[in-house]
């Protein structure tokens, strides 16, 4: 599992507890999970420009001077 596929199940797990939570009406443990689940979701943006950025930009060594 790479890190973007656990960031997604970490995610995907904060959810189901938010929807527990709810279901028990406590209201300050929901808001704790909201907002880890903002920050995973934050790193995973992160994580994906990083990602793109190292794609986008790839060093070319120039040419040897022929003397």
């Amino acid at each position: 599992m790479n890190y973007v596929e656990r960031i997604m199940a970490e995610i995907e797990s904060r959810s189901f507890q938010l929807r527990q939570l709810r279901q028990k009406n406590a209201v300050f443990a929901c808001q704790e999970v909201e907002k880890e689940i903002e920050l995973l979701k934050k790193e995973l943006m992160r994580y994906k420009a990083y990602e793109s950025s190292k794609i986008n930009h790839i060093y070319i060594e120039p040419a040897a001077k022929n003397n």
